[in-house]
């Protein structure tokens, strides 16, 4: 983490067992935080979740799982490791197949044309204005708009 010559790529995507992919994911996770208290960071590190949703989709209220537990695991190593200096970029095309404990540890969101059944899940979980309501599905293909300055919009 402290080689500023070379790019590091870790990619589950040819793992196929589901759960040797979270393990997959736990492990590097956890083994990246643990470096980083023992090992301040020297220079940016970013991880990229592509489609997080695949990772860590939505669960049903009160379900206990595998990918429940991961998604709490995962949405306090990612908040910690963070606040060391860390990037974490997540997107998805469907943000209510992505699990909103996740969802919560990003504070930098960008949103561009989407569902109705996500626009309503924004509208609701972030107290939307109409207005800011009406901006979002407004929005035309390729057009997006950055969480703080949609907050503004009146």
């Amino acid at each position: 983490l402290n080689d500023p010559k070379h790019y590091h790529f870790f990619i589950a995507k040819w793992i196929k067992d589901k759960r040797m992919k979270y393990f997959f994911y736990v492990n590097l996770i956890s083994g990246l935080a643990e470096y980083i208290k023992l090992h301040p960071l020297k220079y940016n590190v970013v991880i990229i979740f592509e489609e997080i949703k695949v990772l860590l989709p939505a669960t049903s209220s009160g379900e206990v799982s595998f990918q429940s537990n991961l998604a709490d695991l995962m949405a306090r190593i990612l908040s910690e490791i963070r606040s060391k200096g860390v990037t974490v970029v997540g997107s998805t095309q469907v943000l209510t197949e992505t699990n909103s404990k996740v969802n919560s540890v990003f504070n930098e969101r960008f949103y561009g044309v989407m569902s109705d059944k996500d626009t309503a899940r924004i509208f609701k979980e972030q107290a939307l204005k109409t207005e800011q309501l009406n901006f979002l599905k407004n929005l035309k293909k390729g057009e997006f708009v950055r969480w703080n300055e949609l907050k503004q919009v009146t």
